[in-house]
């Protein structure tokens, strides 16, 4: 008998193959600072590095120095040396994923992309990341706009 799927591993089969990159990424960033959780910050460096995605070209839509970005915030996060079993992620960065998820579910997707954990990011307004990003004039419901426009889904 095959044990039924939990319900994170149901959440993240919505995932596409840009978001599951991501969050690999986010894995590897925490690794490289020999951290030991993923948090937000880590999921933006993952968002920041998958160069195809949504997220990715509304940030460069928002004229984010994607570069400068990233290397600022690479050097602001610090490894949590507390010893896990394994890599997770943080509540923090669980939320992200909850409200990418209900951000999926707001434009009436049926999948959760790169552009989605953008938005969850944003809202969950938490790490160095999101006060680099508010001061390069990012903010969430014009991010969500500009996703609906390259989406095409502008509501009139």
């Amino acid at each position: 008998m095959v044990a039924e799927p939990s319900r994170e591993e149901r959440r993240f089969n919505a995932f596409t193959e840009r978001a599951r990159r991501v969050l690999v990424f986010a894995q590897e960033e925490s690794s490289s600072l020999q951290g030991n959780f993923i948090g937000p910050d880590h999921l933006l460096l993952g968002l920041l590095r998958e160069e195809g995605g949504v997220a990715f070209v509304v940030l460069v839509n928002f004229g984010v120095d994607l570069t400068k970005t990233y290397n600022q915030l690479k050097e602001r996060v610090q490894a949590d040396k507390t010893e896990h079993f394994e890599i997770g992620l943080t509540d923090s960065a669980k939320k992200i994923v909850d409200f990418a998820v209900e951000e999926s579910l707001r434009l009436d997707h049926y999948y959760v992309g790169t552009e989605h954990l953008l938005l969850g990011y944003l809202h969950q307004n938490t790490g160095l990341g999101a006060n680099i990003l508010f001061q390069q004039g990012v903010e969430l419901e014009k991010v969500r706009e500009e996703i609906k426009r390259l989406l095409g889904k502008v509501d009139p």
